[in-house]
């Protein structure tokens, strides 16, 4: 009985496996702290490992031209809201999901970039190169890319910092 129970079960069930859902929808501010228990830095830790491991289910990796980038730029807002300071989003941003040959994709990716660029402390402008840098060659929208460079050559950086001479050029 035993084995037949087992033949049945393993002949209808020998064919499934697990879908990949995509991009999980974005939790709203209030939700996201809440799941790390009010912790701000653990819930922005929580979201950034969640994008750092989307589309590794089940030993697929998964293309991508497939994930939803519209759901990625929401998640991109609730982490920069969650910490604004940190590189750790912006990287996965850049040399991750930068990588997409998708021009529409890539742009999403060079906004977002854009806009953590553009913070006046530390080293954020270099993320406002690779802004430029996907605007340009990823989205082939040389408008825009040269509106990003505009900007990285007219930003003032915090506490009299300079920018090395080839970001003030990226226009040119």
């Amino acid at each position: 009985l035993w084995l037949f129970l087992c033949a049945v079960l393993w002949f209808g069930s020998h064919l499934v496996q697990a879908k990949w859902p995509g991009v999980p929808p974005v939790p709203s501010m209030g939700g996201a702290v809440s799941m790390a228990l009010g912790d701000r830095q653990f819930s922005y830790r929580m979201g950034a490992l969640t994008l750092q491991t989307l589309g590794d289910d089940g030993g697929r990796v998964t293309p991508l031209k497939k994930y939803d980038y519209a759901k990625l730029a929401a998640w991109f807002g609730l982490l920069k809201k969650l910490d604004a300071v940190s590189d750790h989003v912006p990287l996965i941003a850049a040399y991750y999901f930068g990588a997409t040959r998708e021009p529409d994709q890539a742009r999403i990716v060079a906004n977002y970039l854009s806009e953590i660029g553009q913070n006046p402390s530390g080293e954020k402008w270099r993320w406002l190169t690779h802004a430029v840098f996907l605007a340009r060659y990823r989205a082939n929208d040389l408008d825009i890319a040269l509106s990003f460079a505009e900007k990285l050559a007219a930003l003032q950086l915090d506490h009299g910092r300079e920018m090395p001479i080839w970001a003030r050029q990226m226009p040119v």
